[in-house]
């Protein structure tokens, strides 16, 4: 009997000795795990600000202004700073902004943002499986601004989106080029040609996939029309 209450005073003591370990590792913990969630909070909510701030500017009328918060938006998230979301944003400006600068810019941001990053990019790759194919068109001549408009109009009749028309200086072709970027776009590029016809354009098909089939700098269904310069 005098054994027993022997062991049962030794058991409490050894309680009592890890209670007095034990409960002010917890109460640090606690206090540790607090002050993480209130720090991520405080993070969440500046990234949340951040993303106010970028998303004000990117409705922006000015090109110049949307371009320089696609790069700032890059650098996040290729930081990781709430990544994700500003990867989908990115996605959201190549398939609606009219610039293509703008356009290249976040076809950029999204690559360097997915580089190393599998999962994300599979996702980004879902997200553009349905984006609209995209006709870019360069006149060398004010005189073919008529024509350019004719043909904007039609294709935009057939569903494809074609931003506003470029002046490029320099370009001398002797016939007028439809390019296209990659070999699986093959096909829509061959048909937009064959619209083309039909509107009385002359026009040849030409292949850029052998540089650009890989290339971050492009977004997926992108076409150029090359108006001839002789």
């Amino acid at each position: 009997m005098e054994k027993e209450r022997d062991f049962w005073s030794k058991l409490d003591l050894v309680i009592k000795g890890i209670s007095g370990i034990l409960i002010p590792l917890a109460i640090f913990w606690a206090g540790y795990h607090i002050a993480s969630q209130q720090k991520n909070i405080e993070v969440s909510r500046h990234n949340i600000d951040q993303m106010g701030l970028l998303l004000k500017h990117m409705v922006s009328e000015n090109e110049q202004e949307r371009l320089l918060t696609v790069k700032l938006m890059e650098h996040y998230a290729s930081a990781d700073i709430s990544s994700k979301g500003l990867v989908y944003t990115l996605i959201d400006i190549i398939k609606g902004d009219n610039s293509p600068e703008v356009v290249k810019a976040a076809t950029e941001a999204v690559g360097s943002a997915t580089k190393d990053r599998p999962d994300l990019l599979r996702k980004v790759n879902q997200m553009l499986s349905d984006i609209p194919p995209r006709v870019y068109i360069h006149i060398p001549k004010d005189s073919q601004s008529s024509q350019a408009k004719a043909i904007v109009e039609g294709l935009e009749k057939e569903g494809y989106v074609v931003p506003a028309i470029e002046k490029t200086k320099g370009m001398n072709l002797s016939i007028t080029e439809l390019r296209y970027y990659r070999k699986a776009e093959a096909e829509e590029a061959l048909k937009i040609v064959n619209s083309l016809k039909v509107m009385k354009v002359n026009v040849r098909l030409v292949d850029r996939s052998s540089e650009n089939e890989n290339s971050q700098n492009i977004r997926a269904r992108h076409y150029e029309l090359w108006f001839a310069g002789k």
